[in-house]
């Protein structure tokens, strides 16, 4: 439909050297979007000369997200069609990089909380753009010697190398795994509820965000994704009571 009117367009102008009108002039939406959610994210959108901070304002409105238009992009507007399309690749055909935080947690497909829309020389948004937390917990256990490996007897293991977890657990609480695995990463974690779980696993080899949501339904991991290429970055672990699920 966008080629044709494109199409007939162009014979305007060469006909008669007037610009034929455009779809706001025509009285036409200048997009329609619609958001499916089944498992996967899809989006369908079709565009011509839309802004793109309308566009992205009806996503967080659809997503229950934030949609965040960089300043160098708040005049863009843009022509695109595409159907059901996913997520990731469906907001790049909005802007050259775009960046997505989402929030995962077991047996759920993961939900995207902020969308961040960016041209080519802008810097990545800050860790904690969307994604925000109060406290960090911190968890010390048994030797606080370091010695490069945990004790092979020990109740509770963690070893992380080369982007890989492992991690053994035999009848420990949740929250003492959760926090020790936070601190091996490096990267935050909060307690919003001292829940009294107990817990035993043991995970060879694994991603580290598959590891920790597999680990309770209490547990929620929080993570962004680069849409442009492979990358993905653990940005928070959050221990949450039953009443969040």
């Amino acid at each position: 439909m966008i080629l044709e009117q494109q199409m007939t367009a162009l014979m305007l102008v060469l006909a008669t050297g007037i610009q034929a009108p455009t779809a706001a002039q025509r009285g036409q939406p200048p997009y329609t979007l619609s958001v499916t959610k089944e498992g996967t994210t899809f989006v369908s959108l079709t565009a011509q000369d839309a802004k793109l901070p309308d566009i992205a304002a009806d996503l967080a409105r659809r997503l229950n997200a934030k949609v965040i238009v960089a300043p160098s992009l708040k005049d863009n507007k843009v022509t695109v069609q595409i159907a059901g399309t996913p997520l990731e690749p469906a907001m790049l055909s909005l802007a050259p990089r775009v960046y997505i935080d989402y929030e995962l947690r077991k047996d759920a497909q993961p939900r995207p909380l902020g969308i961040y829309l960016l041209d080519l020389g802008d810097a990545e948004p800050a860790v904690s753009a969307v994604v925000q937390g109060m406290s960090q917990g911190l968890f010390v256990s048994g030797n606080t010697e370091d010695t490069g490996q945990p004790p092979k007897d020990a109740p509770l293991r963690i070893t992380y190398d080369k982007g890989r977890l492992a991690v053994f657990a035999k009848e420990q609480p949740l929250m003492a795994v959760v926090l020790s695995i936070a601190e091996e990463l490096g990267v935050p974690a909060e307690v919003k509820h001292e829940t009294r779980e107990v817990i035993s696993t043991d995970i060879k080899d694994s991603n580290p965000e598959d590891a920790l949501v597999g680990l309770s339904e209490n547990v929620r991991v929080y993570v962004r994704a680069n849409a442009n290429g492979l990358e993905r970055r653990l940005l928070r672990v959050v221990l949450v009571g039953p009443a969040a699920q």
